[in-house]
């Protein structure tokens, strides 16, 4: 009895805390649950896939079902409770899926975009991305050039009077050209094929493994082909297509340097259409002011704001346009203590816009005053700030991280007893962020960048400024 009651007494002082983490994931034509699965599983160093010989794998994964995000396709992803610091903390990833939103992208819209790009005098070019702005326009000019000398010396009926048998033939071209050729056809085929079929086997690691089950007795790869087949048809498909263009193509009848460019016209029209447009026809769509945007932007933020309102346990006041406290999550006694946001490509664009959107709403701000705690920690921040002002060299990176997590943790003590939304993302993380070069990709030029990052701040202060607020609160 001494013995089971000195274990309660230790399992009882082990708060239990939950935290969240946000992925937002980048451009290109995503699926529903597929970043948030990958992402999930590299930073845990787990899988959802169960591990049925050995149950009790603090790595495991739990996918759940939830609506928080916005669509019923997507669900969360779970993990054990990890013992830190005094405290039980389970990790519950989110996915923010916006692909939905930004579908039907077209050449027109990643043309109006990427002249903005080249359309610039040499002084609204920052200097490190110069050599960019170089390369796009000698593409932009090598492609309108090629194009031009097809269309010209190419037509439709010259294209067919090249397979006219009647006409003599001009003479036999040496046979290394057929061949050399066939050989770098018969390459990329094998490069491509090969490179689909190394993907397809990554999901198929464990086909022989049974998964318990009480109408399946067969594992996936017992009731499949044979694996030997997929390296087989990697093998023989690029050999026979390489023999039969070798063997059959009309090599002596078929203008060499006009095919060539001919063949490099098609390349390049299929690498525009199907890869430029579909991924950065995001970005172009979601950067641009123009009014067929701006709807779809606003329902992306939107989407975003209700996932962020349902993690903080608030709910948005319609008439009032204010955030509204709601009964705290009830799987968990204090709901989550923590946010992590995680934004990857242009996922982190649309995460900025969500957070700042979300400052606005449950921020500590004029409208919702912080505790005193809370206050000393945020003047403090912001003193730190003022008085480096034009001077990066002289922030230190560990001491402003240092005042960050004090003012975090002050938040979280506040967290479960206060009456008004509080701010609970404690840490905004990019991946490959466009933002790092904004001044070219989202803006004509540096200055407008400035100035509007002036503007920006200049409205934050009129709203934040925790001196006018510590006054208020404390005379």
């Amino acid at each position: 009895m001494a013995k089971a009651s000195k274990a309660g007494s230790k399992s009882s002082e082990t708060v239990k805390r939950r935290q969240a983490v946000v992925i937002v994931h980048g451009i290109g034509e995503q699926r529903p649950l597929a970043t948030l699965r990958s992402f999930a599983e590299a930073v845990w160093g787990g899988s959802t896939v169960p591990d049925e010989s050995n149950p009790k794998d603090h790595h495991s994964l739990w996918i759940v079902p939830d609506t928080r995000a916005g669509l019923t396709e997507l669900a969360r992803i779970r993990t054990r409770n990890v013992r830190e610091d005094g405290e039980s903390v389970a990790t519950d990833f989110y996915e923010l899926f916006w692909a939905d939103r930004l579908t039907g992208n077209t050449l027109g819209q990643l043309r109006a975009w990427f002249g903005t790009l080249l359309l610039r005098w040499p002084h609204q070019v920052p200097r490190e991305t110069f050599g960019l702005w170089l390369l796009l326009w000698a593409l932009t000019i090598g492609l309108i050039g090629l194009f031009v000398w097809v269309g010209k010396d190419a037509s439709w009926a010259g294209f067919w009077q090249l397979f006219e048998i009647r006409k003599p033939p001009p003479p036999a071209r040496p046979i290394w050209i057929s061949v050399s050729v066939s050989l770098v056809f018969t390459a990329l085929l094998f490069l491509f094929l090969n490179s689909r079929l190394r993907g397809s086997l990554q999901s198929w690691a464990n086909a022989g493994k049974k998964f318990k089950s009480t109408w399946q007795s067969q594992s996936a790869a017992a009731s499949s082909l044979p694996m030997w087949l997929g390296p087989l048809l990697v093998m023989l498909i690029p050999a026979i297509a390489g023999y039969s263009l070798f063997r059959w193509f009309p090599w002596d009848s078929f203008p060499l340097v006009k095919g060539i460019a001919i063949g490099l016209a098609i390349l390049v029209t299929l690498v525009v259409t199907y890869g430029v447009v579909p991924y950065f026809g995001d970005v172009a769509r979601y950067v641009s002011t123009s009014p067929e945007a701006v709807g779809d932007r606003a329902e992306i933020r939107e989407r975003g704001l209700a996932l962020m309102r349902a993690l903080h346990s608030v709910r948005h006041d319609g008439e009032s346009g204010a955030a509204v406290r709601t009964p705290r999550d009830e799987e968990a006694a204090n709901g989550y203590v923590r946010i992590v946001v995680v934004g990857h490509s242009l996922g982190s664009i649309i995460a900025y816009d969500v957070l700042r959107l979300l400052w606005e709403e449950i921020g500590p701000t004029g409208k919702n005053p912080p505790s005193p705690a809370v206050l000393d920690h945020l003047v403090t921040i912001d003193d730190y700030c003022k008085r480096r002002y034009g001077e990066p060299d002289r922030i230190d990176t560990k001491e402003y991280r240092t005042l960050q997590a004090g003012l975090i943790q002050e938040l979280r003590k506040s967290a479960p007893h206060a009456s008004e939304p509080v701010w609970l993302v404690s840490d905004f993380v990019t991946l490959g962020s466009p933002l790092t070069h904004a001044e070219f990709l989202v803006s004509p030029d540096r200055n407008s960048l400035e100035q509007r990052k002036a503007e920006r701040a200049g409205f934050g202060k009129a709203r934040t400024d925790f001196s006018i607020i510590s006054g208020q609160r404390f005379q």
